[in-house]
């Protein structure tokens, strides 16, 4: 049976006949559905085959905050471990939704650095490092494997490490599970390294070999989507 959804305000008594108000049965699933269901801005606005590294974060991010979650699971690999985590993109919305730190590069993130790896790279992110109240901060490796429409999601990956002093030590790329069985997966695998620029995080920009800053074209800044449904739900 199909439900009629519309009119209905979140304090009046549920469509599929449950006895409660909506907003405490499938109001969640009802935007869930709208946010799945609409059309998006299109992922090349953000992410292209022509992006370095920097330009590809830098594009991830702008959809991040936008909170299209539905564009970001566009922005998966598939037959990757993340979309084995999230089989279908209403998995991922519900999450997401939640709170943005649960997506890749959600959430305040402070951008630390870059790994190259054959058709891949790998970025480092950090959560909580100038937040004092917290008693460690929270790393983060996002993996990306390239394709024609440019870099997708393989693999995010977190783990936490304690404040000393106020401050912590970024760990290895080695000490994620994820990278390092991208390391084990690489060995004896030929493939030519190429020339590239490298983040500089005191400097927060991209630098060539040479040490020069690299000029870059930032991506272009969608305007925001006025008919993105409502996200907080009363108490």
């Amino acid at each position: 049976m199909t439900v009629d959804f519309s009119g209905v305000r979140r304090n009046d008594p549920c469509p599929c006949g449950s006895g409660k108000k909506f907003k405490r049965c499938c109001f969640q699933k009802q935007l869930i559905a709208e946010q799945t269901e609409r059309e998006t801005i299109s992922l090349d606005k953000f992410i292209n085959a022509d992006q370095n590294a920097y330009l590809w974060f830098k594009g991830i991010r702008q959809i991040v905050n936008r909170r299209d979650w539905k564009l970001l699971y566009e922005a998966f690999d598939e037959g990757s471990s993340v979309k084995d985590r999230f089989p279908n993109v209403e998995s991922f919305i519900e999450v997401a939704r939640e709170s943005s730190d649960n997506a890749p590069l959600g959430g305040e993130v402070e951008l630390r650095r870059f790994r190259l790896l054959g058709d891949s790279i790998w970025i480092m992110a950090a959560r909580g490092l100038e937040d004092r109240r917290r008693p460690s901060a929270e790393f983060e490796v996002v993996g990306a494997r390239k394709s024609d429409a440019g870099y997708l999601i393989t693999d995010f990956e977190r783990v936490s490490v304690a404040k000393t002093e106020g401050a912590a030590e970024d760990p290895k790329f080695a000490d994620f599970a994820s990278v390092k069985l991208a390391y084990e997966a690489a060995k004896g695998t030929e493939w030519e390294k190429p020339v590239i620029a490298r983040w500089d995080a005191e400097s927060q920009q991209m630098l060539n070999p040479d040490g020069t800053p690299v000029l870059v074209e930032e991506p272009t800044e969608a305007a925001p989507d006025e008919d993105a449904p409502e996200e907080t739900v009363e108490a």
